[in-house]
């Protein structure tokens, strides 16, 4: 699976991207392989894809656990995200399942269940 890493001379040598903005480099691939037809696009955003796909973890209650950084465990060091930065990720979800990529109706039925379990526990308001 490709992914997007800092410049050495930005943040740290080698720190990978947090997903939101794996997300929005998947955003802007899909919409160049619309806008050209070229399937390199399409290849780059599908990696990018199952990169973010793997990374989501089940919540227990048919969501999401939306994290933040690389994939692996939620823990001090991959925090959950805020909504502002998952609506990111969900919006490339929903864009890669409008595209038949990787992303099936199941998984934006769990992105509805996780916005809609966080807005409930929180008096319908969102954390963050």
């Amino acid at each position: 699976m490709d992914h997007y890493v800092y410049p050495e001379d930005f943040y740290k040598k080698d720190y990978i991207n947090p997903l939101n903005q794996q997300a929005t480099m998947g955003r802007s691939l899909i919409l160049l392989y619309k806008l050209t037809g070229n399937d390199e696009y399409l290849n780059k955003a599908s990696s990018l894809t199952e990169l973010i796909k793997s990374s989501l973890q089940d919540n227990g209650k048919g969501g999401y656990i939306l994290g933040d950084a690389i994939p692996g465990k939620i823990s001090d060091k991959n925090k959950v995200v805020d909504i502002s930065h998952a609506t990111i990720t969900i919006h490339f979800g929903y864009l890669a399942y409008k595209n038949n990529i990787a992303f099936d109706e199941e998984d934006m039925l769990k992105f509805t269940k996780t916005i809609k379990d966080l807005a409930k526990a929180n008096d319908n308001h969102f954390p963050k």
